[in-house]
């Protein structure tokens, strides 16, 4: 898909937590204004039914280039967009219109 748009209604029991190289967990952290250096969503798990978003992603190198993970819960989601391929067309090499 091209660019999307995710509306939650509703946010709460939000946490953010970041892979500690040198424990080899993830540990909470308590501000979210790592989310600022997030570089690159490498996974993402939006469940309609258990009314949950899991993110995760990869830090700029600035920040130390750490994965981090970004868990809520909500009341109401809407997932919109503008303009999509299919998968044999994105196999076939042709990219999403802007």
């Amino acid at each position: 898909m091209g660019r999307t748009t995710i509306v939650l209604t509703g946010v709460h029991d939000e946490e953010l937590s970041i892979y500690q190289d040198n424990q080899g967990v993830l540990q909470p952290l308590a501000t979210f204004e790592a989310l600022n250096d997030l570089e690159l969503i490498v996974s993402n798990e939006l469940s309609e039914k258990s009314k949950t978003l899991k993110i995760g992603g990869i830090l700029s190198a600035a920040a130390g280039s750490q994965w981090v993970e970004w868990q809520l819960a909500f009341s109401t989601c809407i997932v919109s967009w503008q303009a999509f391929i299919t998968s044999t067309e994105w196999h076939s090499g042709r990219l999403v219109p802007h």
